[in-house]
């Protein structure tokens, strides 16, 4: 049986990454003012991203400062950490100490699997320094069940579309969850969180994170380590780009390209 990492591995070597006309641009953190066309009209704006890489966070960053600088309201930007840890994080985006940080449960813990790494850290501190955005932390701890979690991340994240009326909600968590549609390669009726949100709040675009080859650190059945990936090549000539597909691929609405992954290693 394959492990889990491997398994998304191989989906996301599956997915083609260009179905449409791209929209290049040269900074992951820059998203070109064009960009914004694709996602105005949306509630919620999500990145599935493979954890554990420098490039995730740094091209979420990008999609906040994009949306910041277009939409009336500032976002509220969800992360997939606990919500446990909501008063941690709060505390770490008022006072900048990182050892509230590393006393949290959540980043002192010996499991590792890329949400905890130096870039996740790093997308906390910019978010704290530059002050975008609200951020939130969405994933259940109670959960007992992959299923009940990913119901739970949509619950939550449904309350915090209720908060925040006027704002857009822009989600980062691990490409499974950002699917749109029911079923896995594992559970034919699997309900991603992104499909379990939609039937109440359907003003939601999903991106994937599609990539040629790079690295990544991830969790597996040998524990902690850095991992090499390959996705599909590009023909284009620019680091990134952004696009829609003509219609949802592989339950992804649209994709947001890197050339290549790097791996960001435990905090």
């Amino acid at each position: 049986m394959k492990s889990p990492f491997e398994i998304v591995t191989l989906l996301l070597a599956t997915i083609s990454p260009a179905f449409a006309a791209e929209i290049p641009f040269d900074k992951a953190e820059e998203f070109p003012a064009s960009a914004y066309d694709l996602i105005a009209e949306k509630r919620v704006v999500w990145l599935g991203e493979m954890h554990g890489t420098r490039e995730g966070p740094r091209l979420f960053l990008g999609l906040v400062r994009l949306v910041s600088r277009h939409h009336a309201s500032p976002p509220v930007v969800a992360l997939e950490i606990p919500t446990t840890e909501q008063r941690a994080l709060d505390r770490y985006l008022v006072t900048g100490d990182d050892a509230v940080l590393r006393a949290s449960p959540f980043f002192k813990s010996e499991i590792k699997d890329g949400r905890s790494s130096v870039a996740m850290v790093q997308l906390l501190s910019q978010l704290r320094a530059e002050k975008l955005a609200a951020v939130l932390c969405f994933d259940s701890v109670a959960a007992t069940t992959p299923q009940e979690r990913d119901t739970a991340m949509a619950q939550n994240l449904k309350r915090f579309a209720k908060k925040y009326p006027d704002a857009k909600l822009l989600v980062l968590s691990g490409g499974i969850h950002a699917q749109r549609v029911d079923g896995t390669d594992w559970d034919p009726k699997y309900r991603p969180a992104a499909f379990e949100l939609s039937p109440w709040l359907d003003s939601i675009v999903t991106f994937d994170l599609a990539f040629e080859s790079g690295t990544i650190w991830a969790l597996t059945d040998k524990g902690f380590a850095e991992h090499k990936v390959k996705g599909e090549r590009w023909t284009g000539t620019a680091p990134h780009y952004i696009t829609l597909h003509p219609q949802r691929t592989h339950g992804y609405d649209g994709a947001i390209f890197t050339r290549k992954l790097t791996g960001s290693p435990a905090w």
